[in-house]
């Protein structure tokens, strides 16, 4: 299954251009890819997926949580923002969209590989966990919400070209700025990217998120503080 930004979308995308292989290969040197976490966990967790076996791993995501073991049936890899992070059933649970959970492969800790087989899900598309999200949370939870935003600058013509939803329209255009419409769930991850690049985009509706981006970027000034600095 091919999407838009996955690894096979590219490579093909790239040989339907004329290029044979072995002068990609030679101009390897003048291809500039996007550094990304190197983990070594990589290897043994796509040999797990194509065996369909359990994998058992510690996940500290932070420092004070429990280490316990966590016992998962991995489905697939995704890659955001450069890092890796692996989508798996948690067995204790009946199938359903709640049943499967993001590792982030960073937080993962002596990862073993088992010989427990386990019954790939016939129904699961890897795609379809996040298709209500922006980023590599599932928004367990959470309730698609329509968000309006405006975009100035540059920042306009980038989210033309590349939008951060499927959803996304433009819904009014001025002579500097662009407004925006997606329907997603309001994940960590989202917020975060309005974070980013708020210097050039400022959230319409709902207002729920206007205050909650407002206590966001006013946390962030307070680390600015000559105390903080001290």
């Amino acid at each position: 299954m091919l999407r838009d930004g996955s690894v096979k979308s590219w490579v093909f995308a790239t040989l339907n251009a004329g290029l044979t292989v072995s002068e990609y290969l030679a101009m390897h040197d003048d291809i500039l890819l996007e550094e990304m976490s190197h983990n070594d966990y990589l290897e043994p967790i796509i040999d797990a997926i194509l065996k369909t076996v359990h994998i058992v791993f510690s996940y500290n995501r932070d420092e004070t949580a429990s280490k316990d073991d966590t016992d998962i049936e991995p489905y697939c890899i995704k890659l955001f923002e450069h890092h890796w992070y692996v989508v798996g059933h948690l067995p204790q649970k009946d199938f359903s969209s709640e049943s499967f959970a993001v590792f982030d492969f960073d937080c993962i800790e002596d990862l073993k590989m088992t010989d427990r087989k386990f019954r790939r899900w016939k129904d699961f598309d890897a795609g379809v966990p996040f298709a209500d999200c922006f980023g590599a949370d599932l928004g367990h939870g959470l309730k698609k919400q329509i968000i309006q935003f405006r975009v100035f600058g540059t920042e306009q013509l980038s989210l033309k070209s590349h939008p951060i939803h499927s959803s996304q329209k433009i819904i009014a255009e001025g002579e500097d700025y662009t407004d925006y419409e997606i329907i997603i769930k309001l994940t960590l991850d989202f917020k975060r990217y309005i974070l980013i690049g708020f210097s050039d985009l400022i959230i319409l509706a709902p207002q729920s998120l206007i205050e909650k981006i407002k206590a966001m970027l006013q946390e962030g000034m307070n680390h600015y503080n000559d105390d903080k600095r001290k």
